[in-house]
């Protein structure tokens, strides 16, 4: 429809300092009122909602951040903005923010969403439902199954993650956040047993690998939960009234919109939240652990396990801060009441000091003293690019981040790449999120210089003048292998790039001109023949990725 009326995609600009102070102490104080009701040991803690940013499009921090943004920019002449709701509640908060701006608004059916829409909705999310319950029965039916008994003795960790296809190699586990971290436990003298699920779609012969790994036990929740457990908890989810109070942002009440995203299905995540829970549930009850380590990233499955933990377990739960930092990530931000009540780990434990430094920054109150600066676990691939040679000098790389609104930066390039025509633009889309749906869901069509890489991640770096990225740790790698690299920050109120301290051979921009202006500057100034490069991106990066030592992985087992 938006190609049939040629209606183009609105990019959020970025808001002043004053600003985003003013909008930070807004949102504290909301989201304070909206969690006061909820202690740790309460199911809210383990519905998405929780997460603030989770995921990214369809979350009340995201929603606040967007109508927030919209009423500090000014109005462009007679260009009007259509705003697409996903839900009657939603558009209701839209109405009632646009009366408290005093903008005018034209809104199609009801002024209140119309009881049709309502009813329509509700039916919707029945279907979306049984999708997911559905769904739920194959994982559990192609899984394998999990004995009582025979649980491991002496000290054992219990890992909460996630695995790839790619995780299980000749017998062996290679968790993809926390690598080999078992067989330093293993040789400090802690045994570990792994509770994971896929990342990406489930694969039932990928499943099956995890009972015949040889090296760890990997478990998945599926195979933990039991068949009347699951039913059981899948049908309790579904009536589970999370129950919000008349809670207000700036004025405009969300507590009708927080109830929907609280109780809809369109995600899966609530329902993997809770699958979790009862899968760790049933391993602390068929083995004594002496310590939970999960990779933190505020994840609403990270305090279902850690609940679960706590009820069942006992000793230390660390929380493995693995992934980039940066203040627009809503989820990391950790307001006054959610520091009393939110349930959370005994300790953090950083990929390196500027890791926790920058963690302490946009995280606000995590406290210092629960906070180690640990070092990266899992593989940073290296390349040895030749100088002057193997690679090809009009050659872009698009780094798209592991979220659904990856689609605004590959709008973007779209939108712009024929201002370009002189670069080819390579598109290299992460695991989670499969190109053929996000490009399905952009306006514009692919031109002639926009392709889709099919190479794994260091043949695109090597062949690559530069690497374009937005929230991705892929801008890291590349600087790390001499590589320079471009942030884009568009549709980005709040800082978006987490490596806004770093300068040495990277550029920011914020517009077209500014991308075509560093482009021609990388391509005419010849990094391969200057060894600043990869040295000062080294000595950056080796506050953020620590390279792991028998000292830093000590954080694991004190």
């Amino acid at each position: 429809m938006a190609r049939k009326f040629n209606v183009g995609r609105f990019y959020l600009p970025a808001i002043g300092s004053k600003d985003t102070e003013e909008f930070l102490g807004e949102f504290d104080g909301f989201w304070d009122e909206v969690v006061s009701g909820f202690p740790p040991e309460h199911p809210f803690w383990r519905n998405v909602v929780s997460s603030k940013m989770q995921p990214w499009e369809n979350s009340i921090g995201y929603l606040c951040l967007v109508l927030f943004t919209l009423a500090c920019t000014p109005a462009s002449g007679d260009a009007g903005l259509v705003i697409v709701c996903d839900s009657v509640q939603m558009k209701r908060v839209f109405i009632e923010w646009a009366r408290i701006n005093r903008w005018e608004l034209i809104s199609t059916g009801s002024a209140q969403g119309g009881r049709v829409d309502a009813i329509a909705q509700k039916i919707n999310n029945l279907g979306w439902f049984a999708v997911r319950f559905l769904s739920c029965l194959y994982k559990k039916w192609f899984s394998p199954s999990v004995k009582a008994g025979g649980g491991i003795r002496g000290d054992t960790a219990l890992i909460s993650s996630f695995y790839y296809p790619s995780s299980f190699r000749n017998g062996s586990y290679h968790d993809p956040f926390l690598g080999n971290l078992h067989d330093f436990l293993k040789k400090n003298g802690m045994k570990c047993v792994y509770l994971c699920e896929p990342l990406n779609e489930f694969d039932k012969n990928t499943v099956q690998k995890t009972s015949h790994c040889q090296d760890t036990k990997v478990y998945t929740t599926y195979s933990l939960i039991r068949w009347r457990e699951m039913i059981l908890a899948l049908i309790g989810l579904y009536f589970r009234n999370i129950r919000v109070s008349e809670v207000k942002f700036m004025g405009c009440d969300m507590s009708k919109l927080i109830r929907w995203y609280a109780g809809n299905f369109i995600n899966s995540f609530n329902i993997g939240a809770e699958i979790r829970f009862k899968a760790a549930e049933r391993l602390c009850s068929l083995q004594k652990f002496d310590r939970l380590i999960y990779g933190f990233e505020e994840n609403v499955h990270e305090r279902a396990c850690i609940q679960a933990f706590r009820r069942l377990g006992h000793g230390k739960i660390i929380g493995y801060s693995h992934a980039v930092i940066y203040p627009l990530n809503l989820k990391i931000r950790l307001t006054g009441k959610e520091a009393l009540l939110k349930p959370g780990p005994d300790a953090y434990v950083c990929t390196g000091p500027y890791a926790k430094k920058l963690l302490q920054k946009v995280g606000v109150r995590y406290p210092s003293q629960k906070m180690t600066d640990g070092c990266i676990i899992k593989d940073i691939p290296e390349i040895s690019k030749k100088k002057g040679a193997g690679y090809n000098r009009r050659k872009i790389l698009v780094a798209l981040d592991g979220m659904e609104s990856s689609i605004v930066l590959l709008e973007w390039i779209l939108e712009h790449s024929k201002m370009l025509d002189d670069f080819i633009f390579c598109l290299r889309f992460h695991p989670n999120v499969p190109a053929k749906r996000i490009v399905s869901q952009c306006i514009n069509h692919l031109p002639d210089n926009v392709e889709i890489s099919d190479n794994n991640l260091m043949q695109d770096i090597e062949g690559s003048l530069c690497v374009l990225y937005r929230h991705s740790s892929v801008g890291m790698q590349a600087l790390l292998n001499g590589v320079p690299a471009v942030y884009l920050g568009i549709d980005s109120p709040l800082h978006g790039d987490p490596l806004d301290e770093f300068t040495t051979y990277k550029w920011s921009v914020y517009s077209v001109s500014e991308l075509a202006a560093a482009l021609e500057e990388i391509k005419s100034s010849a990094p391969e023949q200057s060894d600043e490069l990869p040295g000062a991106a080294r000595k950056f990066l080796q506050g953020y990725f620590a390279a792991p030592s028998e000292g830093s992985l000590k954080s694991f087992i004190d």
